[in-house]
């Protein structure tokens, strides 16, 4: 079976990325990632563009430039804030940290903390990075009507959420 939107694929996958080719998340053979295929997979969009096609069995090798994955990184995103925005948490350097600003949620890497403020980065920690897969497809299949509905494949074990 083709890897094709609505499908439901297993994939093992090693990323790496950064200065020094350092793995970044891996999944194995015997614990696939598993996702429905199509635009709202929650894969980034040069992954998802790639596997199209593609069948069990098969092996790829591929580079995922920044505007294909996380985007650029934005030197706008980086701000200061007050600490007190983020509650009760534990606020120290290289927290990835939780809070709402204009409605939204977001998620922000404290950089720095100067007194009462933060120095803080919103762009997604791996934006600006190419990245290299190494992604074996370890299963395609139809999904069940009820994967469709919901948009996530439900797995072995039925309906989890």
């Amino acid at each position: 079976m083709t890897i094709d939107d609505g499908k439901v694929v297993s994939i093992a996958y090693v990323v790496r990325g950064g200065d020094d080719d350092e793995v970044i998340d891996a999944a194995e053979v015997a614990e696939p990632l598993e996702y429905l295929h199509g635009p709202h997979s929650g894969l980034i969009p040069g992954l998802v563009t790639r596997l199209a096609g593609h069948v069990t069995g098969d092996h790829l090798s591929m580079v995922i430039t920044p505007d294909e994955g996380y985007g650029a990184r934005d030197e706008a995103k980086v701000r200061r804030i007050p600490v007190r925005r983020f509650g009760d948490q534990k606020v120290r350097v290289g927290a990835l940290l939780r809070f709402e600003q204009g409605g939204r949620a977001e998620t922000a890497t404290v950089l720095a903390i100067q007194g009462d403020y933060a120095t803080v980065d919103l762009n997604h920690p791996l934006a600006g990075l190419e990245l290299k897969f190494e992604v074996d497809v370890v299963n395609v299949r139809e999904a069940t009507p009820e994967e469709l509905e919901h948009g996530h494949p439900h797995g072995a074990h039925g309906h989890h959420h």
